[in-house]
């Protein structure tokens, strides 16, 4: 006898609806959690596709400064691989005045961009490379 007026003594000091409040809480603290954490991985996300776009501009950069004859201030074509990945992306060469450069090497600035996703602002990545002359000193 003594074990069920225990029982009825249990349950007469615990609280009723506190599993619900409980569960409420979590609720609470999980929406809560989830509407710091999604904006803040999409942002990490951004970031990540515009370094991302910087890597591979500066390679495409490189590969069009190779095989660039040092007499054509004309911009080539992307690659095929580079602009299937980023359709709207564009190139440019401006050759630089031989007067910007101390030893006379003739130069290309070479430019990509891209209209950006985050508020509509343009992304560039540029690079000058500088071309050996015959007439440069050593």
């Amino acid at each position: 006898m003594r074990h069920d007026s225990l029982n009825q003594i249990q349950r007469a000091t615990q609280p009723r609806g506190i599993l619900m409040t409980e569960a409420l809480v979590a609720a609470i603290l999980t929406g809560v959690l989830l509407a710091l954490l999604v904006p803040s991985l999409t942002a990490i996300r951004r970031q990540r596709e515009l370094q991302r776009f910087e890597a591979l501009a500066l390679v495409e950069i490189n590969n069009q400064a190779e095989f660039r004859p040092e007499t054509s201030a004309s911009p080539g074509k992307l690659s095929a691989w580079f602009q299937a990945r980023y359709p709207d992306a564009r190139l440019a060469a401006e050759p630089l005045e031989l007067a910007t450069n101390s030893l006379g090497l003739p130069g290309v600035r070479f430019t990509i961009a891209r209209s950006g996703e985050m508020n509509g602002t343009e992304q560039k990545v540029s690079l000058v490379v500088w071309y050996p002359s015959e007439r440069a000193q050593p």
